[in-house]
This record gives structure tokens, sequence and C-alpha cells, in this order.
């Protein structure tokens, strides 16, 4: 939570007023995360008016690692006036850690009875997603590849 690396992400989204995060290869498997540290009280020390996340992390591995560390992973975070909007947020069904997303409630359509064409009356909503998608397999036991690998054949 204290990494350079971290605070620089924050800095950067709290100068340039930042309002979607979408992240790839988040590398922690957030329930080995010790309390505090986790991706909620995260972003919640670098903005005080709201934000709304969805983490995903694979969510398979029998014995999470000591320092928490897990290869891949991703999230899709709202920030300030935007975090308003959220209407729901969640992550892909496998476990795999590949995708999370956030819908944000978008503004009410009024169709005018003489406009035929343009979209439908009633609310637009955007769905933002951030995905993550696997390098080919490596050397490494331990990589996004070959755990997801075993199982997808574990699976059939």
């Amino acid at each position: 939570m204290t990494h350079e690396k971290q605070k620089g992400l924050f800095k950067c989204w709290t100068d340039e007023r930042v309002g979607i995060v979408l992240l790839a290869e988040v590398d922690l498997q957030w329930s080995a995360v010790p309390r505090g540290h986790k991706w909620f009280d995260r972003v919640k020390s670098c903005t005080n008016q709201g934000h709304f996340s969805s983490v995903s992390y694979y969510k398979h591995q029998e014995f999470p690692t000591p320092s928490a560390h897990q290869w891949g992973g991703c999230s899709a975070t709202l920030l300030h006036k935007v975090a308003r909007r959220a209407k729901s947020g969640g992550k892909g069904e496998t476990g795999l850690g590949r995708l999370s997303w956030i819908k944000i409630r978008g503004r009410d359509i009024r169709q005018q009875e003489s406009q035929t064409d343009g979209p439908p009356a009633g609310p637009l909503d955007l769905v933002v997603v951030s995905a993550y998608r696997p390098n080919k397999e490596g050397t490494n036991a331990g990589s996004v590849w070959n755990y997801q690998r075993n199982y997808c054949l574990s699976k059939g």
C-alpha cells in the first residue's frame, strides 16, 4: 500500500482528475492481502470524493503465497463524481482473474415523436471492462498461462 509505484499511480490519478481506471496484471491474490491494505482501502486513501471498484484474481490457488503475490489479475475502478453513477460491478465467473467490469448509470434518453432513428428511449448505460489475456506458456510453473492451463485441463 505504501510502495512508490502505488503512490505514483494515485498521484497521477489525482493530478489528472482521472474518473475511470482499468488495470491489468495487478499481481495480487486479494484474499491473502491483510485487512487495511486491500484495494478498497488503498483507493479510499486516494480520494475523499467516493470510489467504486471491482477486482479479479485467480481464485483456484489452494495455498496463498506469504507475500500475497500472484501473477495476473485486473481491476476496474471509478473515482470521484464518476463513482456516484456506478450501478453494479463484477468479475468473470470462472475465477481465472481475466476480467473485471463496472456498469455506469447513463442519462435517460427521451425519444421525440418526430424522431424515428437514433437510440431507443430509456437509460443508456456504459459498461467498462478491464480484461487480461495471459502471455503464452513460459518456463515458470507459477505463470498465469500455466495455472490457467491447468485449471482448464482439469475441467476437460
